[in-house]
């Protein structure tokens, strides 16, 4: 047969393969191709016939180059059962391909047949398959439930014996406490708890009835002690089992439910009446105290807002005291009246208190609320007494000033007109007569200052101490250039809520002493200090200190030098009426402060004042209504 005869022979052969095949002459110029290969890689077989095979399929790697000349040198068979083909215009194909000889010419390897056949499609899908486990596998290695498969293990009689492990994630082992891998293995083997608890039969309903089971139970079997939330459900040939460690979220919940039965078990013995509210107020939840307290059964106040019950002139304070309660943790509290059921009011006392989210934003509110009608009776009727008396204090007062007046003024015209008339004992005399006169006059005046006290303090506004003291120093200063002396000023002087006038007053009194009270042998020094300590029961306060290094005095004398008219020294070392600490420890005291010294003879003397910075409910509160 001639070399024209086989070629055509060959490619007569190849025309009627059902599968993609080329063939290939010795320089591996396509010589014929198969209609499948047309088909399969879009190609037209006139447009292939002459040309190297590289001109339609890249081969930058050099991968079927290689394997054809091995075919053409060697005289063998070469194939694989999946190889990468890509045309030249970008086209990939997954194929499975096997070379082999072919006698073109007189010489045994003049050229080669190639069969392909496209396993794209394949190829796509086990790499869908791949990633798709890979997703899986990552989903359930990141998973914090335990994922198990198990596959049923039957007797002769059908009956579910045991269960192999097909899948277990990572939580599962450990959860189940389990180092090594329990896929393959048996269930009864690694987990006898599972027959003793119930699960095993369980596993086995599922796999008979298809029907899932659920359940949440205490495992303390096989080394495990936890609550589990397990939900079993059938597969094709198995059961999937996913669980949970529930354990913290459990003792969490009944520690939840113990807080909430004792807080309903205090709220409901508590003689307060105990509240909690949505953000906008409204009530919630109310203790059974309420209907003793207000004669309003609980349920009454559910939906409402508690200042729907409030005196109407009380109403507005509420918003004030909203506001108050995002600048702390601490309770807010406000004295108001309240309606009662029966129609009259009472004097209630509410403590406010925020619930916060974890950004700080508020979602309830808490109240209690106490009944103090008898207490605030009680004080009204005490501060009316106490005016009643004050006011008479200062009229008494008052009325002394004219007698004593007149007193004065006889005594002023016998000095210029008759003093040539007297003897010296009766200058002396008359001399007496006009100081203790002029004295009485001091202490009367002093008598109306402290009574004016509570009488007639302005009421409670932000008082800037800084500015305050300035105001005293600028008072004081021709007194502080005579006696020489040096004054510090030391800390943060902080704006109160106070009597502005009296505060004036409590300074000059105070860094007035220290002037007063210098010691003969060393220049006089003043340290005038202020800073703000938290309270214990909540709140701020301010400490005032006032320090001299002046004469001094012995401690056992302390809780004298601030009663009225007392003194520790003669009126001929010291002027004064032994008036003025009285007058100061009775503002502190309006003030609900304290007043207290330290203090060694010759060593100088501290005085601190411990004043709040807001003055509690009580220091506003009105009248009951009649």
């Amino acid at each position: 047969m001639g070399e024209a005869e086989r070629q055509a022979a060959w490619h007569q052969f190849v025309q009627h393969l059902p599968v993609a095949a080329a063939l290939l002459d010795q320089g591996l110029r396509y010589v014929t191709v198969s209609p499948r290969w047309c088909q399969d890689f879009g190609l037209d077989a006139v447009q292939v016939a002459g040309k190297p095979y590289t001109v339609l399929f890249d081969d930058t790697e050099g991968y079927w180059q290689q394997a054809f000349q091995r075919v053409l040198q060697h005289r063998t068979t070469e194939g694989a059962d999946e190889a990468v083909l890509r045309r030249q215009d970008g086209r990939t194909f997954w194929v499975r391909w096997c070379a082999q000889p072919c006698p073109l010419s007189h010489e045994a390897a003049s050229g080669l047949i190639l069969v392909l056949e496209d396993q794209t499609e394949a190829h796509q899908a086990r790499k869908a398959l791949a990633s798709s486990q890979h997703l899986l596998s990552s989903l359930l290695s990141g998973l914090l439930e335990g994922v198990m498969a198990l596959q049923p293990i039957y007797n002769l009689e059908g009956e579910v014996v045991d269960f192999v492990w097909l899948l277990a994630n990572p939580r599962a082992h450990l959860l189940l406490g389990q180092t090594e891998t329990l896929v393959g293995q048996r269930l009864r083997k690694v987990l006898p708890g599972h027959q003793t608890l119930g699960l095993f039969a369980a596993y086995a309903q599922v796999v008979r009835t298809g029907i899932p089971f659920q359940t949440t139970l205490y495992y303390d079997q096989d080394g495990i002690r936890a609550w589990f939330h397990l939900t079993a459900t059938p597969l094709e040939d198995g059961v999937a089992v996913i669980f949970r460690d529930v354990t913290e979220a459990l003792q969490a919940e009944q520690a939840l439910r113990e807080r909430e039965r004792l807080f309903r078990l205090l709220a409901e013995n508590m003689t307060d009446l105990v509240g909690l509210h949505d953000a906008e107020g409204r009530f919630v939840y109310v203790s059974p105290s309420a209907e003793r307290i207000t004669g309003y059964p609980p349920e009454a106040f559910i939906g409402q807002h508690l200042e729907a019950f409030w005196h109407p002139e009380d109403q507005t304070r509420w918003g004030t005291l909203l506001q108050q309660v995002p600048s702390g943790e601490q309770p807010v509290a406000l004295l108001h009246r309240f309606r009662h059921q029966k129609g009259h009011y009472i004097w209630l006392e509410t403590h406010l208190k925020a619930i916060r989210d974890e950004k700080g934003r508020i979602v309830q509110l808490q109240t209690s609320s106490r009944d103090v009608t008898d207490r605030v009776q009680a004080e009204q009727e005490l501060a009316q007494r106490n005016r009643e008396l004050q006011e008479f204090a200062y009229v008494a007062s008052h009325d002394l000033q004219e007698p004593l007046r007149k007193v004065r003024a006889f005594a002023e015209l016998l000095k210029e007109e008759y003093t040539p008339l007297l003897n010296e004992e009766g200058r002396y005399y008359l001399e007496r007569m006009h100081d203790a006169a002029t004295r009485m006059s001091r202490l009367i005046e002093d008598l109306l200052t402290l009574s004016r006290v509570t009488t007639q303090g302005r009421p409670f506004e932000r008082v800037d101490l800084k500015a305050v003291l300035d105001q005293v120093l600028v008072d004081l200063e021709v007194s502080i250039a005579e006696t020489g002396a040096r004054v510090h000023c030391e800390g943060h002087w902080p704006v109160i809520e106070a009597d502005p006038t009296q505060m004036r007053q409590l300074l000059q009194n105070l860094i007035g002493n220290a002037l007063k009270f210098r010691h003969a042998d060393r220049r006089p020094e003043i340290w005038l200090r202020a800073r703000i300590e938290a309270a214990a029961s909540g709140g701020s306060l301010c400490y005032l200190e006032v320090q001299d290094n002046g004469i001094g005095f012995d401690e056992k004398y302390l809780d004298r030098i601030f009663s009225p008219f007392q003194r520790l020294h003669s009126r001929d070392r010291y002027a004064g009426t032994g008036m003025g600490l009285a007058i100061c420890r009775r503002i502190v005291e309006r003030h609900h402060g304290q007043l207290t010294a330290r203090s060694r003879p010759g060593e100088g003397a501290t005085f601190l004042v411990i004043l709040p910075l807001h003055q509690p409910p009580m220091a506003s509160s009105r009248n009951l209504p009649e």
